[in-house]
């Protein structure tokens, strides 16, 4: 996908944390390729998701969490978007994520937030970062912004939702009522709208209900 294309996209749900820089990724290959793709953003902790499902993140296990890395830079220079990965990660994204609930979930706040992160490379915990990205944002005092009682309660509300509906990492596509993990699956959720019954022919359905030959004990 390095160049620019375009696709019919009527509306999804897409579900991210800060703290993944796949869901940097994604982010950019929306605003790239699906600019008229109407997007309801839904910051979740990432973190709530692997406590509930008992998992452990890319970045907690070491091996993996090199090759995260590793993949995700050559991935951003191969689609040609501006990657640095921040001094130190994995961060705390709460404050973050509760910046962004606070202003609605404005696109511009979502792409600031995430350029400064994956795009520049800053570390927004750094004394003054994030006063400054507010000061370009227009956001006039922040932390009482964050500390705010509904900004927390809708964070935690995005976050229970999306287990509800069985997310266990980010980013996710909703799109169409069908949930699309990760930012190789882009075009895939784009199909799904385009094509609602894809999903529904034979072997996709045989897959779905594949049985378990052996579990690990």
């Amino acid at each position: 996908m390095n160049e620019t294309t375009s696709s019919h996209c009527d509306s999804i749900d897409w579900f991210f944390d800060f703290i993944s820089p796949y869901a940097y990724l994604q982010h950019e290959q929306l605003k790239r390729h699906y600019g008229d793709c109407s997007i309801n953003y839904r910051p979740i902790l990432f973190a709530g998701l692997l406590k509930h499902w008992s998992h452990l993140g890319p970045a907690e296990i070491p091996q993996k969490r090199i090759m995260t890395y590793q993949y995700c830079h050559w991935s951003a220079k191969k689609q040609g978007i501006p990657y640095k990965t921040p001094p130190s990660h994995p961060f705390n994204p709460l404050p973050l994520l509760r910046l962004c609930v606070s202003q609605r979930n404005a696109p511009n706040v979502v792409s600031g937030i995430f350029n400064a992160i994956w795009g520049q490379g800053m570390d927004l915990s750094a004394p003054g970062n994030m006063d400054r990205l507010c000061e370009e944002l227009k956001i006039d005092a922040p932390q009482e912004k964050i500390s705010e009682q509904w900004v927390k309660d809708e964070l935690r509300d995005n976050t229970e939702r999306a287990i509800d509906l069985g997310l266990f990492g980010v980013p996710t596509i909703l799109a169409g009522g069908k949930l699309f993990w990760g930012c190789d699956m882009t075009e895939m959720a784009m199909a799904h709208l385009e094509t609602p019954t894809l999903f529904s022919s034979g072997e996709y359905q045989r897959l779905e209900a594949l049985p378990e030959a052996k579990t690990r004990t």
